[in-house]
Order: C-alpha cells, then sequence, then structure tokens
C-alpha cells in the first residue's frame, strides 16, 4: 500500500486488484488466502523494479532524508533498493551546482494572455442548440446518445443571457446535462470575443469533473465537426485552465528549506519521499495528484505555497518559469474557460479582482452553496473561550 501511494498516487482506489490491474498483473481469483498472497507477491515485484530503475541521484536522495527520520518505515527497503541499483548503474553521474528543485522541474514556456477580437456578433442559438439534436454533432459522435429536451432549453437560456446581459438562475435536476449545456455557449462566447468565461464550482472534485472530463470531451467533439461545420470545429480551439488556491500547489522553495532541515518527522519524510518521485512528472504541482495518508496531510502546509512565504518577482523559480502557482495564474489569462471554486471566486471579490485575470461573463454551479462559502469567506468566527481568552490576557 505505501508503495502505491509513492509509484502510482494517480489510482482513485487502493484495494489489491485495482493495483494489480494498474500494473498489468492478472488477478482472477481474488479473496482467496492463496491467490491473495500470490497476487501480493507479484504487486511488490512489479514495485520493487520500478524502484530499482529510478534515477540513481533520486534513490540516494531519498536515503538521504530516510536517514534524517528515526522512524521512517521504508528506511530499510530503499537502502536495499539503492544497493541494487548502484550494482546496475553504468558510468558516474556529474554533480550539479543548481538546487534539486531545480534539476527536478524544467522551465515552462509562457502562454500568451488572452486578447479580445472585436468580434462583439450574438451567439446565434439555433445554431448551438443543433448541436444536441439526435441528428447532431453530438448524436454523431456517440453512438448512444441521448436526446434531452431540458438541457437544449437551458442551453439556448444562457445563450440568450450572454447575448444581451443580466442574470439568469437555472433550477437543473439530476441527469439534465447541465455542464454541457452552459459550456458549449460559454466556449463559443469566449472564442469568438476573445474574453474569458469563468466558471465556479463549490467542490473540487466538480472542477476537477470539468477540467478533466468534460472540457476534454467537448474539446474532442468539436474537433470532429464536418465540412459544413467549420465554425463549429474552430471552437475545438479553445484554451482551459483550472485555478485554485495557493495553497494546492507546492512551493518549490519551500520545499528546498524543508528538505535541508537537520531533523525531520516520519510524516515529513514521507511527503518529501513521494514529492521527489512526483515532480519531475507533474505539470500542474497540484497536490491532487498526490496520494497522502494520515499526517501526511498536515505535511503538506509545509511546502504549500503562502503568500507570507511567497518572494513574488524576487524568487528565482518564479523568475525561470518554474513556480507552479504562477503557472497556473498565467495559464489563466491565456485561457478562454477558466474553471474556478467558490472559495477563490469569492477570495477575488473581497481582493477586488486581484486573484482572477478580469472577466466579465461568470457562470455559478452548484449555486445553491455559494451563500454558506461566503459566509465562511467574507465574515470572522469567533468563540465564547477565545474571546475569554482575549479579555484575560489584557486584565
Amino acid at each position: 500500500y505505501e508503495l502505491s501511494t509513492l509509484l502510482l498516487p494517480e489510482l482513485p482506489e487502493r484495494s489489491l486488484g485495482s493495483v494489480a490491474r494498474s500494473l498489468g498483473i492478472a488477478f482472477p481469483e481474488q479473496h482467496r488466502a492463496l491467490a491473495d498472497a500470490q497476487a501480493v507477491r507479484r504487486v511488490f515485484l512489479a514495485l520493487w523494479q520500478r524502484l530499482v530503475s529510478l534515477d540513481l541521484g533520486l534513490l540516494e536522495e531519498v536515503v538521504r532524508l530516510a536517514g534524517r527520520a528515526r522512524d521512517y518505515p521504508l528506511r530499510a527497503l530503499f537502502e536495499e533498493v539503492l544497493a541494487e541499483a548502484g550494482r546496475t548503474a553504468f558510468g558516474k553521474r556529474r554533480p550539479s551546482a543548481l538546487p534539486l528543485a531545480m534539476r527536478l522541474v524544467r522551465p515552462e514556456e509562457r502562454p500568451e494572455p488572452l486578447s479580445e477580437t472585436g468580434d462583439e456578433r450574438p451567439l446565434d442559438p439555433e445554431r448551438l442548440a443543433g448541436m444536441l439534436s439526435p441528428e447532431g454533432l453530438f448524436g454523431r459522435v456517440f453512438p448512444h446518445y441521448e436526446h434531452r429536451p431540458q438541457q437544449v432549453e437551458m442551453l439556448r437560456a444562457v445563450v440568450e443571457t450572454l447575448n444581451h446581459g443580466g442574470q439568469l438562475i437555472v433550477e437543473a435536476g439530476t441527469g439534465t446535462g447541465k455542464s454541457v449545456a452552459y459550456l458549449i455557449p460559454a466556449i463559443a462566447l469566449a472564442v469568438r470575443r476573445g474574453q474569458p468565461v469563468v466558471v465556479s464550482t463549490n467542490t473540487i472534485n466538480l472542477q476537477d469533473q470539468l477540467f478533466n472530463k468534460d472540457l476534454p470531451d467537448l474539446q474532442r467533439v468539436l474537433s470532429q465537426a464536418g465540412p459544413q461545420e467549420s465554425d463549429l470545429r474552430e471552437l475545438a480551439a479553445f484554451r482551459a485552465a483550472l485555478l485554485k488556491g495557493r495553497s494546492n500547489y507546492i512551493c518549490l522553495r519551500r520545499w528546498e528549506i524543508l528538505r535541508r532541515s537537520p531533523n525531520l518527522t516520519p510524516e515529513q519524510v514521507s511527503v518529501l519521499v513521494k514529492t521527489l518521485l512526483w515532480l519531475p512528472r507533474t505539470a500542474t504541482g497540484d497536490r491532487v495528484e498526490l496520494a497522502f495518508v494520515g499526517k501526511e496531510y498536515g505535511t503538506w502546509n509545509d511546502v504549500a505555497s503562502h503568500p507570507a512565504a511567497c518572494r513574488g518577482a524576487d524568487c528565482a523559480y518564479q523568475q525561470q518559469d518554474r513556480c507552479f502557482f504562477y503557472r497556473a495564474r498565467r495559464r489563466g489569462e491565456a485561457a478562454h474557460v477558466l474553471v474556478v471554486n467558490h472559495s477563490l471566486l469569492l477570495a477575488d471579490v473581497a481582493t477586488e479582482n486581484r486573484v482572477l485575470p478580469a472577466y466579465r461573463h461568470l457562470i455559478i454551479d452548484e449555486a445553491h452553496h455559494l451563500e454558506s462559502v461566503a459566509t465562511d469567506q467574507l465574515g470572522f468566527h469567533i468563540t465564547a473561550e477565545e474571546i475569554l481568552g482575549h479579555l484575560a490576557s489584557i486584565s
């Protein structure tokens, strides 16, 4: 289980069967003692092979970190892995003067910010609604596509509101397909006018679903538009970005500081090892890609981006386009559709638009949660014990 959190953090669940499947290991007979034990053996050997094939410098760093915490449970295992990898290593590694984080994370080219096109023509509701007809683009791409009149009705209402301004409130029951009903008009408007549309959700789960599933699916559908639908195919060029609160992103400078600490807890070592193996692969630096357990969630705060610890333009990681938080912000400035959550949206409201790029069009999904989030974000909470504590401190 521990090795799977290190090497397979993307798994949605961590049963023996799911880990075995992800490694390509056949496991037809489950929940039988002998079959389970044999499967565990094959899974362990497959994970061992992945460890041995890791970069020798990374393994040396893992063993060095493990030596700084007395009770890190995988210390002996990694020492054996390093010894095995060292026997098969070829040639000598050249030392580098760069901090380890800079060697693990490559610079990213800055995207061009979104610019207005000057095209103020209204959207055609019939053209966009036609995509959802039984004979339309969705019906041709998806063999078992189900036409939903309520979805088409919602799409038309969203188009009319985007064309003429004002506010629209929609109550859409389960199965309406509301995300598609608002994303199609949002994409069409953003691409035509070069103006971003912000989509806000209550939960990070829905935020991730929109960004990782719904928007890529729409891009794939639009890219398959026929010769007579060139206007729809052009929409497939839209860019989307996901922006979360800064504590969701790792801060490489704080990570380096923790890595160099002389004494570490087992949880700190575990988080450092997981991030060490993850940094060369991640494009986002978002903690949602990691698999934490127990106290590791609290330890993330030691390496997360934090405004009080941020050096801004003076930070070498930002100057060299390696800072994940500022990368996300730049992607947001280049996006046609920017997906955020309610907390970040309200933080932008509270700071007079200093968090998100400037926008004119906003779609609030899960809007029934907005009031409670606003109460938490824009108010403050104090208990009787805290009041008494303050009074006692001045008496």
